[in-house]
């Protein structure tokens, strides 16, 4: 898990997850969410690059966590610059960071937007979108 593509179908959902996590959780109502658009996205992705994505995020999602809790430690407002040059180097295609922003917004306000999700999606909403 640690070993994830750029540009990639995980890289999406780990960006997700990442937004949602910032409370420190990703509640049911957030990883239901991540699962329902998970069809969705993998449509899309084999549209746009022909590459089928076998990823279940159910599975995947707890593993995503600690991942991203080892990585960066504790999450704050302030974003650092390891959390920068992580997320712009493994989302760098313009399209995978418009369905990344947008499946983060929708997963992370099904159980109500937590201060601390918004600060950071609305970084990287005009970091994505400034470019």
């Amino acid at each position: 898990m640690n070993n994830i593509e750029n540009n990639s179908f995980e890289a999406i959902n780990l960006f997700v997850i990442y937004i949602c996590f910032q409370d420190g959780v990703v509640s049911e109502e957030e990883a239901s969410e991540i699962v329902l658009e998970s069809s969705i996205l993998k449509h899309y992705y084999f549209e746009c690059y022909g590459e089928i994505c076998d990823l279940d995020m159910e599975s995947v999602s707890v593993e995503m966590q600690n991942m991203l809790t080892k990585k960066f430690e504790a999450f704050t407002e302030k974003i650092s610059e390891l959390e920068i040059q992580f997320f712009d180097d493994l989302i760098s295609d313009f399209r995978l960071r418009d369905i990344a922003l947008m499946a983060a917004k929708l997963s992370a306000s099904k159980d109500g937007l937590h201060k601390l999700e918004e600060s950071k999606w609305n970084f990287w909403f005009k970091r994505w979108a400034s470019v």
